[in-house]
């Protein structure tokens, strides 16, 4: 009773019932006026529909996709696609770290290419948070992890994937995951997204994500991004959180900038911030249009045991290699 009860846990349960409300409501009006007019007459809400569609949506893909980054993983790649890459991290606290990570997505063409094998470094049906600029923890290939992805519903507006798989350490899991798009006026768009997963070791996990994007010009895109994970075998937190800015710049065709703002933290036994973060990102597509590089500052301030917060900085170089078909 504790666990229904819990204010985390009920703000996630909210959140699940808002997105399924706003899948809903608009399958039961269409289907309504269909009922009385026989048909629907495109007016201007389908016009303005057409708009974000074209423009802001596509523009927040390219965005994701130039940066190759966890969303555009689970929103999945048009074609087979493949990457590696490579970091080095220096930081005030522990100096020098450097880290490799991979991620396979292959499509299979006899299944409509809803059907997907995907091996990566990193675990598929992993839900902790992870954000641009954290170092991966995967460095070699024992860390490989196997899974079987398929598209239920795929469009604009919803997305809907199951996933099968198994992790490195020969734990099966089963992860489903659901997107759904509401246009906000005529350069907006909300993100709603809701991720469900059972792994055999550590039980029951969810993790809840809102993303709000708004079109500055056809150059820049201001994203916020609100998430939280509630999980079995970390209750006694209540939700892993994390709550983010981030301004997207797009230089040329070979180049962007992200700036970012981020807080995050857990909900119990207090709501606490456990991390502050501002940073910068410079991706550019350099030799190959295969080949990438990222310069990313930035700084932190991290909790510690007195409830103070100390600033790090840290600077990340990146190499990345991607392969398509």
């Amino acid at each position: 009773m504790t666990l229904l009860t819990s204010p985390g846990r009920l703000a996630t349960i909210l959140l699940f019932a808002l997105t399924l409300f706003s899948v809903n409501l608009p399958v039961c009006l269409a289907g309504a006026e269909a009922g009385q007019e026989g048909e629907i007459t495109p007016n201007w809400l389908d016009r303005v529909q057409g708009v974000i569609s074209r423009e802001v949506y596509n523009q927040a893909v390219w965005f994701d996709n130039f940066f190759s980054d966890e969303l555009a993983d689970d929103e999945g790649y048009p074609s087979t696609f493949g990457r590696i890459r490579f970091s080095l991290r220096w930081n005030e606290d522990k100096q020098w770290s450097s880290s490799a990570q991979f991620h396979l997505q292959v499509h299979l063409p006899k299944a409509s290419n809803r059907l997907k094998i995907i091996i990566t470094g990193k675990d598929e049906g992993d839900l902790s948070v992870v954000l641009p600029g954290d170092v991966p923890q995967e460095t070699t290939g024992t860390g490989t992890n196997l899974a079987l992805r398929y598209d239920i519903v795929e469009n604009r507006k919803s997305k809907v994937s199951a996933s099968l798989g198994v992790s490195s350490s020969l734990d099966p899991y089963v992860r489903a995951r659901y997107r759904y798009i509401i246009p906000l006026g005529a350069t907006g768009l909300t993100r709603l997204t809701e991720t469900v997963y059972y792994r055999l070791e550590r039980g029951f996990e969810e993790t809840s994500q809102v993303d709000l994007e708004k079109s500055l010009d056809p150059e820049t895109l201001l994203r916020w991004t609100g998430s939280g994970k509630w999980s079995v075998a970390e209750r006694n937190i209540g939700l892993d959180w994390f709550s983010e800015i981030v301004f997207f710049h797009r230089l040329t065709l070979k180049g962007a900038l992200t700036y970012r703002i981020r807080a995050s933290g857990i909900s119990q036994p207090d709501i606490m911030v456990k991390t502050y973060l501002a940073g910068v990102n410079l991706r550019r597509n350099f030799y190959r249009e295969w080949l990438f590089y990222e310069i990313e500052p930035e700084i932190q301030w991290i909790r510690d045991d007195f409830g103070e917060y100390a600033p790090v900085g840290a600077i990340t170089a990146r190499l990345e290699m991607q392969f398509r078909k």
